[in-house]
This record gives C-alpha cells, structure tokens and sequence, in this order.
C-alpha cells in the first residue's frame, strides 16, 4: 500500500515540476545518494530555486537499490551551473527506518 503510494506521489511529483520548471522558480534534477546505511538510491529532485550557485531546499524520491526499496526524502542542497550537492533526511518504507544522504546530481 505504502509503495504504491509513493510510485503515485512520485509520479504527481514529476509532472508538476516539469509544468512548473517552464514558467516558475523551481528547479528539478536527477540524483544519486549515499545513505547512512551504506546503499545507493537514485531518483528525481524538485529544487527550490533554479538559480545556479544557490541553497536551496530539495525534495523527492529515491529508489534504494540494496534495500529494494523506496524513499520519499527532504533537504538542503547547492547548486551548481548543471549539478548539485546536498544532504538529506529520508525514511525507508519497507524498513521503517531514517536516514542521512549524501547526495550529488544533475539539473
């Protein structure tokens, strides 16, 4: 139930920052992160400023790979002229857990 909610919440999430990156401030992004536990995720970020060399606040989801398993997730991030660095707070919903990410991309 959880995963399907979060595929849906994903997906709501994508095709409102692609409507939204034409015309608004927001920007999106793909990542990659490194959480506490030592697995890689991957997944899409809404940024809240498309200006380059900013802090901004991101959020989306990440696709644990080892974990199989997703991860809706908050932050803090930098951007760059075509990438970002950040950290992040996520919570792993078959494992119930959080986490910390590092976490680097593209925008």
């Amino acid at each position: 139930m959880l995963k399907k909610i979060t595929i849906k919440a994903a997906i709501i999430m994508i095709t409102l920052a692609i409507a939204n990156t034409a015309s608004a401030e927001m920007g999106i992004g793909l990542a990659l992160s490194l959480n506490t536990k030592g697995e890689i995720g991957a997944g899409p970020r809404i940024f809240t400023s498309k200006k380059s060399k900013e802090v901004v606040a991101s959020f989306g989801v990440n696709y644990n790979f080892t974990s199989k398993d997703f991860e809706p997730l908050v932050g803090l991030g930098y951007t760059l002229d075509n990438a970002f660095v950040g950290a992040e707070a996520s919570y792993r919903l078959k494992q119930k857990d959080f986490n910390i990410n590092g976490t680097i991309g593209v925008r």
